[in-house]
């Protein structure tokens, strides 16, 4: 019975490790980006994606402080509100030095979406466009 509980135990952890190797599998709709956020700016400052799609987006701070960003269904207009916050379709803290995957499914209309930093850092500049195409359309402009 001893023998049996080991048996387990080492196929439970192998499993485990297994898994941890492995990356997650991209499930068929889906879209993968890099973006970095630098000097105060999100780059690339456009993201050409498809709509309707899961897209994953690895997020890298090499900023030396915590950046919370923001996809806004409209335009972002100075300074913040209730609109503004109302307006938040997905959204991320990254906190500085780190790297992390944000998910969320592209809006189904084709258009520009903002991508913003949290204020005052949207003010200054910490802006990027997500162009949302449809998937007939190439994502390479």
């Amino acid at each position: 019975m001893r023998h049996f509980f080991a048996l387990i135990s080492v196929l439970c952890l192998g499993a485990a490790l297994a898994a941890c190797a492995s990356p997650a599998p991209i499930a068929p709709g889906s879209a993968e980006w890099e973006v970095t956020l630098v000097d105060h700016s999100i780059r690339p400052a456009q993201l050409r994606v498809p709509a309707n799609h899961l897209l994953s987006l690895t997020v890298k701070n090499e900023d030396p402080q915590a950046h919370t960003l923001y996809v806004l269904t409209r335009s972002y207009t100075s300074p913040w509100d209730e609109t503004d916050r109302a307006a938040v379709m997905a959204s991320l803290e990254v906190p500085a030095g780190a790297s992390l995957l944000w998910q969320f499914t592209s809006p189904q209309a084709a258009g520009e979406y903002d991508v913003i930093a949290a204020p005052p850092l949207a003010e200054e500049g910490m802006v990027a466009v997500l162009l949302v195409v449809q998937p007939s359309e190439p994502l390479s402009p």
